[in-house]
């Protein structure tokens, strides 16, 4: 096997590697979870076989034509995300640029895992032991869905915000959970708020809706930011839209018990995209006024909301 089939960029802990996301272009096929090595018989099928798939991000994906497979080792002609069928096995892939600054990084993971969520309840239920409290998750299934498999998985913001945190924690990030709510209804609407450190600061990510928030100079907005922007309507807000998803219709946002065997499809999905700027900010102007940051514990595929901070 050559020695550079691991790549020379910087190591992702190895908890993330179990869910796709890697450093490193040239990587083995043991590494990806699949046969160490081809016979030529093998080879020519899996070459022969290989294609991509889609996710409800829409703007993710690479072709197939960037996806070269070997008898020990599959190069990815690129960094970014890749979806894949290969022979006898399904991954999605999440190849991050050498070095990478820490809001590419974020940026970068944040639509990745939101770009594999679609909004519906179908897979709550499979989330959330206790399911007359939405403050412990077990996503035990839900990152075997998201990444070892050709169907996205479907989650409110809650569940949605909760499991981007559990992967940013794992990538060395401090992920908070952020509720807002309207004052008067007390109805909401829960993102978080990613610590970018470096005296970056923190910038608000949105994983059901596919979004971050930037000030119009390309700054990240933290929750204080956000709160103190609503005086001027969020005008100055900048949605910026990490990977293009759309609304499904009404009847496919399940009960809160649902436990059936949907399967997400492109065609099922309407016109009506989430990263709508001025959809979002009209949704900031009914939601975010008041603001709970709360910090998350993780314990293996577990997180639960902590303390508030």
């Amino acid at each position: 096997m050559n020695n550079d089939i691991e790549g020379q960029g910087d190591a992702v802990p190895n908890s993330l590697e179990r869910i796709g996301i890697f450093s490193a272009r040239k990587l083995s096929l043991a590494r990806l979870g699949l046969q160490a090595r081809l016979t030529d018989m093998e080879l020519r099928t899996w070459r022969e076989t290989v294609s991509c798939f889609s996710v409800p991000g829409q703007k993710l994906g690479h072709p197939v034509e960037l996806v070269r497979i070997e008898a020990d080792y599959v190069a990815f002609g690129c960094t970014g995300c890749f979806f894949v069928y290969f022979y006898g096995a399904t991954r999605k892939l999440l190849i991050l640029p050498d070095l990478a600054l820490p809001l590419e990084k974020c940026l970068q993971i944040s639509a990745f895992v939101s770009g594999c969520i679609f909004h519906s309840r179908s897979d709550i239920a499979r989330c959330t032991p206790d399911s007359s409290t939405y403050s412990r998750y077990d996503f035990s299934f839900a990152l075997q869905k998201l990444f070892r498999s050709d169907q996205p998985i479907g989650l409110h913001c809650g569940h949605s915000t909760a499991l981007l945190s559990l992967i940013l924690l794992r990538a060395g990030f401090d992920a908070r959970r952020l509720h807002m709510a309207n004052a008067e209804s007390g109805d909401g609407h829960i993102l978080l708020e990613v610590n970018l450190g470096n005296g970056m600061g923190g910038m608000v990510v949105d994983a059901d809706f596919g979004v971050a928030l930037m000030s119009r100079d390309g700054e990240p907005i933290s929750a204080t930011n956000l709160l103190g922007m609503r005086g001027e309507g969020f005008r100055d807000v900048q949605v910026v839209d990490l990977c293009r998803k759309s609304w499904l219709p009404p009847r496919y946002n399940f009960g809160l018990e649902f436990e059936g065997g949907f399967s997400w499809s492109a065609d099922k999905t309407t016109a009506r995209h989430t990263a709508d700027p001025e959809a979002y900010r009209n949704m900031l102007l009914r939601y975010c006024q008041r603001m709970e940051l709360r910090a998350y514990t993780v314990d293996g595929d577990k997180i639960a909301v902590g303390p508030v901070t």
